[in-house]
């Protein structure tokens, strides 16, 4: 992980809730290998409101890292 370039949010910032929805939008434009921190509870409603914890994955640099070090399926549930 350590040669990985990953943003980090440590809660819900204002910053935090912009990466977010331009993710979501696919307008998002950044030089991370990932994002990491909260999920965004309610995206169309009000202050933002985080909820769980989720790492967006965006070059084959991160993603070959992960798969490099898979351990199989999770199950949820």
């Amino acid at each position: 992980m350590a040669e990985l370039n990953i943003k980090t949010f440590d809660g819900a910032t204002d910053e935090w809730a912009d990466t977010v929805k331009s993710g979501r939008k696919g307008t998002l434009n950044h030089a991370f290998d990932g994002v990491d921190g909260p999920m965004l509870a309610n995206p169309r409603k009000g202050k933002p409101k985080p909820m769980g914890h989720q790492l967006a994955i965006f070059t084959d640099k991160a993603a070959k890292l992960f798969d490099k070090h898979n351990k199989g399926k999770l199950s949820c549930g």
